[in-house]
């Protein structure tokens, strides 16, 4: 009896296990169907706009051999393209290449699976955040996020599993600080670390969870009331007490500087060198150096001057001053713009005087001791909080005096810190004018302050989190090429504008923009840049009611702040994340992007869901009945299914090139870019050797659309010399109207005289109407731009032999041969230069030293063995046919 009912408790808790696995999984199998739904047509997708950046990439066709290269070298690297930096997102890639070979249908299921993996854990998330709300929301906020059109540039488009990768890293760095905050583990903390960098190397703008981790902690977790007002009294009363202190300072270090200019030789020297550093532009070793010997010369040691001399020689000295030496070697052989850097002349500088400095103080134990208590020191934290700013704002020389009164006052308060606390009544003497601020010093209580735990931790993640993402923003900086990206002014034409209020101004309507988006995303389109979001003044009536509206947003955010309400959170992550694309601080390429709100949306995601509970009076903290749930989901669906569709139709416009660039431009008719990028593939896409009638005609409609959207292009821009010039190919190319390429080419050469192409193509169309006079002259001012272009000092050579001058023919192409080695067009030139002039024994001479480079050029090895056979040369006959095998007419 005892056993059946222990057997039958068992199968009960069996049963209870069960349904909390059921109730458990439920949610993820709704949101990865959902996907599936969503995505499943973009796997016969192929692959769009810029999809080859990462698809057709040489190191990406490495595999996994190709990612330590991957890490060592820019994210993009083509033609004269030489930028940015996401070693992770692009691995992903090399990964893929290596398993399955370049299968777009594999890439898209990437995607696919990576997005619906996203979601996910973003679901789990959002319930350990919200587990204090009913656990139907997180779902409701997750079914928003994932069926937003909004991302559909994201997932459809696979350059852009970039985007995906960051915010999966960034979500997890939060988890796991989230974690962290709870357990205080250390390994919570070193995971939450990795996640980020692995974010930030995925894409940049996973720097704004600096701001978004602490956020959210705070958000999200128990904080005593009445804190933050404390806090602020609290540094009020310091601030107050000591700004007479930091006044009298200041008025006491900048007297004691010139009385030491008039009495101490030593800092007179200093001094001279600091201004001819400073002259130099580089101040940071003089500035300490002029510090240390200072104090120095103010202490009780005797024999200064020899010990001075003796320590110089002691080999900890010596190896702080080589470490700077080493340093500046290496800088100027590995990257001479490496030693110019402020930051690390200060830190080097700061390393070679300390060294001196505690192989110098090394007996003096009471210095040691009041040093060590320094660090509690308020003055001593002010002097390097501000020696810190003083660092970061010597990069830039327009705060050149900024910079040299912050280093000058962080050197004051170590001074004073030193000076109070010294016994040496000479040295008292000596510097009694800081006494001054002594009287001013007022008692300050901060009994019953505490600072609670939270705010230690976020204190301590803020730090982290900047320390981490200052040594990767950086870092790679110090190994990588240097970057090149020339941005043109139809990307963003802010990049060229020195008005500021213009940059506000187009930065809050871009915001608008993004906003509208989220609310209503139609049309969406491929590309934003210039005019189609044009650039506007701060009397645009638009720019006036998004500035209301986002300070709205901001001051509404912040009156929730303390009491922690969701939708207060909602619109300060939206307003942190979106705040890098604002091109206020920083312009960005395109202006606007879809791909930009992949992030924000998520707090977008929150409104709805909170919008939905609003609207049915439904509380969102108690747990709802299953009619409930059914009544949100239903609400939830008159958004959902339009979403949905838009979402599912979208994917479709991504199945290649030219289905998105048709699709899109009607409602693009203002971006040059857009333009420009359309008729460049209807161009790249003509079939140059079609085959029947259907083909010719395809072809003319390409022609007649290309011609159409250049035409665009030039209607909105007419000195655009690549528009200019692709028109004249066109012209030359397709419908042998030499005169009329030549007339683009000029105008083309008028806007930029340095347009190594449009020389090219006018030198072209000049040999092509047997001008070959002028056609020289072309081609010579496209060699002097481009001297080592093989494909111009080809055809420069080739006018030269029809002018009659061979002799310069020949030097040229044996330029190709010093150019290329291992180039056989040099001697395959020579060869028919040789028998145009009948001359066949040296045509087959060359002909030889062709096949020499190149023996796979089977149709050449088969002439040369016809040739030889009619010689009688049986040996060489015989060699080439066996070249030539199994080639066939």
């Amino acid at each position: 009896m005892l056993d059946n009912k222990k057997n039958h408790k068992i199968k009960n808790n069996q049963k209870l296990t069960g349904i909390k696995v059921l109730h458990l999984i439920k949610y993820p199998f709704i949101l990865l169907v959902f996907t599936a739904v969503l995505y499943g047509n973009t796997l016969s997708n192929k692959y769009a706009i810029d999809d080859p950046i990462v698809t057709n990439n040489p190191i990406v066709q490495k595999g996994i051999k190709g990612i330590p290269e991957i890490f060592t070298t820019r994210y993009r690297i083509q033609g004269d393209y030489n930028y940015g930096y996401r070693p992770v997102a692009k691995s992903s890639y090399a990964i893929e290449y290596h398993l399955f070979g370049q299968n777009p249908m594999v890439s898209h299921l990437i995607n696919l699976l990576l997005y619906g993996f996203t979601c996910v854990f973003l679901f789990f998330l959002l319930k350990k955040l919200l587990k204090r709300y009913d656990e139907f929301l997180p779902f409701i906020i997750t079914l928003f996020f994932l069926a937003h059109p909004i991302h559909t540039e994201v997932v459809a488009s696979l350059k852009n599993r970039e985007e995906i990768l960051s915010f999966l890293g960034s979500i997890s760095s939060l988890y796991f600080f989230i974690k962290f905050n709870e357990t205080k583990y250390l390994r919570n903390l070193i995971f939450g670390l990795l996640c980020y960098v692995l974010a930030f190397l995925s894409k940049q703008n996973a720097l704004t969870f600096v701001a978004i981790i602490p956020l959210t902690i705070y958000f999200f977790s128990d904080t005593p009331k009445g804190f933050a007002k404390e806090a602020v009294k609290y540094l009020y009363d310091k601030i107050s007490a000591y700004s007479g202190f930091i006044a009298s300072v200041l008025k006491a270090y900048f007297g004691f500087l010139v009385r030491l200019l008039i009495t101490n030789m030593f800092f007179v020297i200093a001094v001279v060198c600091y201004l001819i550093a400073i002259a130099k532009g580089g101040s940071g070793f003089y500035e300490w150096t002029a510090f240390f010997m200072v104090v120095h010369f103010n202490t009780n040691t005797k024999n200064k001057v020899s010990q001075l001399f003796n320590g110089l020689v002691n080999k900890w000295v010596m190896l702080g001053f080589l470490f700077v030496l080493i340093y500046s070697v290496f800088g100027i052989f590995k990257n001479p713009a490496l030693i110019s850097l402020s930051i690390l002349h200060d830190f080097m500088g700061i390393i070679a005087v300390t060294s001196f400095s505690v192989y110098y103080y090394r007996d003096n134990t009471q210095m040691i001791v009041r040093i060590t208590n320094g660090l509690k020191n308020p003055f001593v934290i002010i002097s390097i909080i501000i020696g810190v700013i003083a660092i970061v704002l010597s990069s830039y020389n327009y705060y050149f005096i900024l910079v040299f009164l912050f280093y000058n006052f962080s050197i004051a308060c170590l001074l004073v810190f030193l000076i109070r606390n010294h016994n040496n009544s000479k040295g008292i003497k000596t510097l009694s004018i800081f006494t001054i601020a002594k009287s001013t010093m007022k008692p300050i209580s901060t009994q019953g302050f505490v600072i609670p735990g939270i705010f230690k931790v976020l204190l301590f993640l803020i730090i982290v989190l900047g320390l981490i993402s200052y040594v990767v923003i950086f870092g790679p900086n110090q190994y990588l090429p240097t970057e090149q990206r020339e941005i043109f002014a139809y990307e963003n034409p802010l990049f060229y504008e020195s008005d500021i209020w213009v940059n506000i101004a187009t930065g809050f309507y871009s915001l608008l923009i993004y906003l509208k988006l989220l609310v209503y995303p139609n049309p969406l389109v491929f590309y934003y840049g210039f005019n189609h979001i044009p650039i506007v003044s701060m009397t645009n009536g638009w720019v006036i009611f998004s500035m209301i509206l986002h300070i709205a947003l901001f001051i509404f955010a912040l009156l929730g702040l303390r009491q922690k309400r969701l939708i207060s959170f909602a619109i300060l992550y939206y307003l942190a994340t979106i705040s890098i694309f604002a091109n206020i601080v920083i312009p960005i390429p395109g202006i606007v992007g879809e791909r930009l709100l992949f992030m924000p949306s998520l707090g977008f995601s929150i409104f709805l869901g909170l919008v939905v509970y609003k609207l049915l009076s439904v509380s969102v903290f108690d747990k709802i009945i299953i009619r409930n749930k059914i009544k949100i989901l239903a609400v939830a669906m008159i958004l959902l299914i339009p979403y949905s569709y838009k979402t599912i139709a979208r994917n479709f416009n991504w199945k290649d090139h030219l289905t998105l660039y048709l699709h899109d431009i009607p409602y693009l008719e203002n971006s040059l870019h857009a333009n420009s990028l359309v008729a460049s593939h209807l161009f790249r896409d003509i079939n140059p050797n079609p085959v029947n009638a259907g083909e010719k005609e395809g072809n003319t409609k390409k022609l007649n659309l290309a011609i159409k959207h250049f035409n665009q292009v030039l209607f909105l821009d007419p000195n655009d010399k690549r528009t200019l010039n692709n028109l004249g190919t066109i012209y030359y190319d397709f419908f042998k109207e030499y005169d009329k390429a030549i007339q683009y080419f000029q105008k083309a050469l008028e806007v930029d005289s340095s347009f190594s192409y449009a020389w090219f193509n006018k030198g072209h169309c000049h040999e092509q109407l047997g001008d070959h006079h002028n056609a020289k002259l072309a081609y010579q001012q496209a060699m002097k731009i481009k001297d080592n272009d093989i494909k111009t000092i080809s055809s420069l050579a080739r006018v030269c032999f029809n002018l009659g001058e061979l002799n310069e023919a020949k030097e040229l192409n044996m330029l190709i041969t010093k150019i290329d080695p291992l180039l056989d067009l040099p001697y395959l030139n020579m060869a028919g230069y040789h028998l145009k002039l009948g001359n066949e024994i040296s045509a087959v001479v060359y002909f030889e030293e062709a096949v020499k480079i190149n023996p796979s050029n089977k149709p050449l090895c088969k002439k040369l063995g016809v040739y030889f056979t009619e010689q009688g040369n049986t040996d060489k006959a015989a060699y080439y046919h066996q070249l030539a095998a199994p080639y066939s007419n």
